[in-house]
C-alpha cells in the first residue's frame, strides 16, 4: 500500500468529534531523498538552525508532509522549511473543527512515520500540532531557541527606552514640523514613525496623509548629523540581481531573478537569497536547489 492510499483510507475512515469549522487537512506530494543540517552562527556559537529537505516530486505516491490549517495555508510559501510546487499539495479533508484537524494530522503523522524520528516518509518535526510532544531537537535547536528568547528580551527592553526618547519630524528641507514621542506623532500623523525610525525594509520616508506630504524622523539627540533621504523608486541591493540554481540530484538549470525563480518553484525569495549570499557559507541550498549570483 502506497502512501497516499494509506493516507486516504485514514481520512475515509476518520469519524469528526465536532460540528463542521473552516479548517483542512492536507499532504505535500513526493518522496524525501535527502535532508542537510543547516547551522549558524548565534552569539559566537555554531548552532543547528533547520533542515533542508530535498525532495524528489515526481514520486506522487509518496507523502512527504503532513499539515493542517485554513485552506490558503496548504498552498501559502512563508513559513516553512519544505517546498513542493502547488500543483504537488493536497487538501484530504475539509470543513474540520480546529479540534478535529489537529486529531487527523496527528493520526496521519503517526501511521506514515517522520523520515529524521523513525525513518519514515514525512518532514514533519511533532507529532501534530495538538500536544506537540516528542519533538525532533536538538541540544543546539534548543540553545538556539533560548539565544533567540534573550534577543527578543534585549529586543524589548530597548524599544522600551527608544519609545519614551523624544522624536523630531521635519521635512525633505529639514523643517521641523513636530516634536514628540513616536506612539503620539503616529497618531496626529496617521503614519508609522517607529519603523521610519527602525528604516525597517530600508524605509526611509513615510507618506502622511494628514500633512499630504512624505515625512522624515529622527531621535531629538540625532537631528543636526540627520540627513533627509528621499525613497529611491528602485530598491537597491541583491533585489534585481540574476541568480543561477542548480537541482543537486537531478542537474536541472534555472536563472532568473528570486522573485522569479520563487514563483516557479514555490520557494520564498529571501530564502534562495540566502543561499545565493557568499556571506551565509553556512547554508549551501533550499529545498535541494543551490544558488548562485551571476
Amino acid at each position: 500500500m502506497t502512501d497516499l492510499e494509506k493516507a486516504q483510507q485514514i481520512v475515509d475512515d476518520f469519524k469528526p468529534t465536532e460540528e463542521p469549522g473552516n479548517k483542512v487537512v492536507y499532504i505535500f506530494l513526493g518522496k524525501i531523498t535527502a535532508c542537510h543540517e543547516i547551522f549558524r552562527q548565534y552569539n559566537g556559537k555554531t548552532l543547528q538552525a533547520d533542515w533542508d529537505w530535498v525532495i524528489d516530486q515526481t514520486q506522487l505516491d509518496s507523502i512527504c508532509y503532513v499539515g493542517m490549517g485554513k485552506e490558503s495555508r496548504a498552498y501559502a510559501s512563508n513559513g516553512r522549511s519544505i517546498y513542493v510546487d502547488i500543483k504537488n499539495r493536497l487538501i484530504m479533508k475539509k470543513d474540520l473543527s480546529n479540534k478535529d484537524a489537529k486529531l487527523l494530522e496527528k493520526e496521519l503523522i503517526r501511521a506514515l512515520g517522520r523520515y529524521l524520528k523513525n525513518g519514515g516518509s514525512l518532514a514533519n518535526l511533532w507529532l501534530g500540532s495538538i500536544s506537540p510532544t516528542d519533538p525532533i531537537m536538538s541540544e543546539l535547536n534548543i540553545a538556539r531557541r533560548q539565544h533567540d528568547n534573550d534577543r527578543k528580551i534585549e529586543g524589548r527592553k530597548v524599544a522600551a527606552t527608544n519609545n519614551i526618547k523624544p522624536v523630531v519630524v521635519c521635512d525633505f528641507d529639514k523643517v521641523i514640523i513636530a516634536t514628540g514621542s513616536q506612539a503620539h506623532l503616529s497618531k496626529i500623523y496617521a503614519c508609522n514613525i517607529g519603523e521610519l525610525l527602525a528604516k525597517r525594509r530600508g524605509l526611509s520616508q513615510v507618506y502622511s496623509p494628514v500633512l499630504g506630504i512624505y515625512i522624515y524622523a529622527c531621535y531629538k539627540e540625532d537631528f543636526q548629523t540627520f540627513v533627509p533621504t528621499k525613497a529611491s523608486r528602485r530598491q537597491p541591493g541583491t533585489k534585481d540581481k540574476i541568480i543561477q540554481m542548480t537541482h543537486v540530484v537531478s542537474g536541472a538549470s534555472l536563472s532568473g531573478t528570486a522573485r522569479d525563480l520563487g514563483n516557479q518553484l514555490s520557494i520564498p525569495s529571501d530564502r534562495i537569497h540566502n543561499v545565493a549570499n557568499p556571506n551565509y557559507p553556512n547554508i549551501q541550498t533550499t529545498a535541494g536547489w543551490s544558488a548562485t549570483y551571476i
